[in-house]
């Protein structure tokens, strides 16, 4: 028996040092419209997505980092970035990602580009979506986290509570 409870712990650390890191964005998707503010019109930038955690007993803590559309490859140039900080990602989980920003003209035309967004019909119509986005153009820098047992992250939310 003593054996076991020695052998517990490493075990914990184990599957904790081999839980698989969330690498991408789910279901990535931008929505941009024309709006006016100060009678001049500027583009409303929405992004969502999320970010899945495929562990059944690691949470990521703390996740931080940038949303990335680049042009192809791994090298390719960064057009637009998006800041990701969540609280935890659950086991089994996902957790959404939802950024709002106000663009320029010569901030957006490079991302409608990259989209392949029409210009015109965005002008036309004040409003774009895109939710088909391909995964050689947008992608996950900089990322930092914490990860920790579920069953330790649930003690410390109980002991909180008390």
């Amino acid at each position: 028996m003593n054996r076991i409870m020695y052998m517990l712990p490493v075990f914990i650390l184990l599957i904790i040092g081999c839980a698989k890191v969330p690498d991408k964005i789910e279901s990535p998707g931008v929505k941009i419209d024309i709006i006016k503010e100060d009678n001049k019109e500027v583009y409303f930038f929405r992004f969502s997505g999320g970010i899945k955690n495929s562990n059944t007993d690691v949470a990521f803590t703390d996740y931080k980092g940038k949303a990335v559309f680049k042009e192809a490859g791994d090298k390719g140039k960064v057009i637009r970035s998006v800041d990701i900080d969540l609280k935890a990602i659950l086991p089994l989980d996902s957790a959404i990602i939802d950024t709002k920003s106000i663009l320029k003209d010569e901030e957006v035309q490079p991302l409608l580009k990259l989209l392949d967004i029409d210009w015109e019909k965005l002008k036309k119509e004040k409003s774009a979506e895109k939710f088909d986005i391909d995964e050689k153009h947008i992608g996950l820098q900089n990322v930092s986290f914490n990860k920790k047992c579920i069953i330790d992250l649930l003690k410390e939310k109980l002991n909180e509570k008390n």
